[in-house]
């Protein structure tokens, strides 16, 4: 294991910014490295003393941290990192999947830091209670945290990555985006999100850039003052995201703005032209992973109409990536089939959960269920594997559906799936919303127009107020009576 991929060199490095800012708090106020560092030394001793108490080991321990408490958690997250215990990040605001219940559940031994726990300076000053006889658990050791998958199939599973697994993916992203100290990053995204902790925040840190949380109860509208006010320099969202903020961007300056970094889901081309129009001073930077491999992949620097949209680039310095067809044997050069990649970010395993870890992780190599190919060491995303649709003999991915849905310019989302038809096969449902009063048959007249393939027509087209999403934001594709098509 490289020694970059250690606590101890991470630590070297926040250690060698001292004075500068790390954190944002407001536009004039920030907490440097240094007073970051002594307020992370503080909690480790209030930790280790009420440890001590009962009995308890610092690695054989879980910590379960409050989010709520903003940027007041990260010197309680490298404390915990600096005493090697088993991190679950809590977001309480949005616990729509119960998170709160699972872990008293599933880890009735945690140790809970909450708001109460924590000063506004960041320091614990309420310790904490210690069971004093944990629970038996699965093996823990060296898993830094534990994470939620978004289960875009309504199952959400739970991650368990280890210290060399965020570390030499935060070492990876920092080195594939080049992140310099000058860098001032806005963390729109709570960090139960393992995009927002590896690929922001430990990434950031690492670089020695400055932080902002986004403070909590804000929309996704104040993005636009939060980043004109701290003069923000790169952000991470989902493409749906900034696109939703073209608009209002357009009418602000937001020339801070350099770096943007679209991760989450499949980008569209119209989405980027959105985002790029909007955002012409940024460079656009579409990233591509999952919550099993800690979780960035690949990353590509996309130039205004020399990729498609789907493209998201090379693998990361230390990540290694195989197309395989059905049985697991390697595909040529151009050939769509299963992405399968290997490295040190990928996942120990599920928490309790071994049979479906055996499934996911064979031979060091984690199927990541989507389709795609590979052309000159460039990864294009074809599709989830788990999603496609088998129509009239015809192999057909809902993303590209929804994709031609959502080039017509009142369309707002679009989710795509079958289900079972006695003559064709599967009968291809789309249901959409839309930015302004449209008629279905408008909507089938502009694909049968738009010069895509006939397979690509959906057989039913339903307009609706919203559409079914997961606690991070992800499509739930669920069939019309409401069961999940995936069962």
């Amino acid at each position: 294991m490289s020694k970059m991929w250690t606590v101890d060199y991470l630590l070297q490095r926040l250690r060698s910014y001292n004075e500068e800012t790390a954190i944002l708090v407001g536009p004039d106020t920030g907490i440097s490295y240094k007073q970051l560092l002594a307020c992370a030394t503080h909690n480790i001793q209030v930790l280790e003393n009420a440890l001590s108490l009962s009995d308890v080991q610092p690695h054989a321990s879980v910590i379960a941290i409050d989010l709520t408490m903003s940027w007041r958690a990260v010197p309680v997250i490298l404390a915990a990192l600096q005493l090697r215990m088993t991190m679950l990040l809590v977001d309480k605001e949005r616990d729509s999947q119960n998170a709160s219940s699972h872990i008293d559940r599933e880890f009735p031994h945690a140790i809970h830091i909450q708001a109460s726990n924590v000063n506004m300076e960041g320091y614990i000053q309420q310790p904490p209670d210690v069971p004093r006889v944990p629970a038996a658990v699965p093996r823990l050791e060296d898993v830094a945290v534990i994470v939620q998958t978004s289960g875009t199939s309504g199952r959400p599973k739970s991650v368990m990555l280890t210290y060399s697994n965020i570390l030499s993916n935060a070492a990876d992203i920092a080195e594939t985006l080049q992140l310099e100290r000058s860098e001032r990053i806005l963390i729109q995204r709570p960090l139960s999100y393992i995009s927002a902790f590896t690929g922001e925040l430990l990434a950031g840190l690492l670089s020695g850039c400055s932080v902002l949380l986004k403070p909590l109860g804000r929309t996704p509208l104040s993005l636009i003052p939060l980043i004109q006010g701290h003069a923000i320099t790169t952000i991470g969202a989902t493409p749906a995201l900034l696109a939703m903020l073209a608009p209002q961007a357009r009418k602000n300056n937001l020339s801070s703005l350099h770096r943007i970094i679209l991760s989450g889901e499949r980008l569209t081309d119209t989405q980027l032209q959105l985002i790029q129009e909007a955002f012409p001073q940024a460079a656009i930077w579409n990233a591509y992973g999952l919550s099993e491999a800690s979780p960035r992949i690949s990353c590509l620097k996309l130039s205004s109409g020399r990729f498609p949209a789907a493209c998201v680039g090379y693998p990361l310095p230390h990540v290694h990536t195989m197309i395989v067809d059905g049985d697991g044997a390697e595909m040529p050069e151009g050939a769509v089939g299963q992405l399968i990649v290997s490295g040190p970010n990928i996942m120990k395993g599920y928490y309790n959960d071994e049979p479906l870890t055996r499934c996911k992780v064979k031979n060091g190599w984690l199927f990541t269920g989507d389709m795609a190919f590979i052309e000159q060491g460039r990864i294009t995303i074809a599709g989830r594997a788990d999603h496609m649709m088998i129509r009239a003999g015809n192999n057909i991915y809902p993303e590209e559906i929804e994709s031609l849905l959502m080039s017509h310019p009142h369309i707002c989302e679009a989710m795509v799936f079958s289900l079972p038809h006695p003559i064709r096969g599967e009968q291809i449902h789309a249901w959409v919303t839309c930015s302004q009063t449209i008629a279905v048959t408008d909507i089938h007249r502009f694909i049968m127009q738009s010069g895509a393939h006939a397979r690509l027509w959906p057989d039913i087209v339903e307009i609706h107020p919203d559409l079914p999403k997961t606690a991070s934001g992800k499509l739930l594709r669920l069939k019309p009576d409401g069961s999940n098509p995936s069962h």
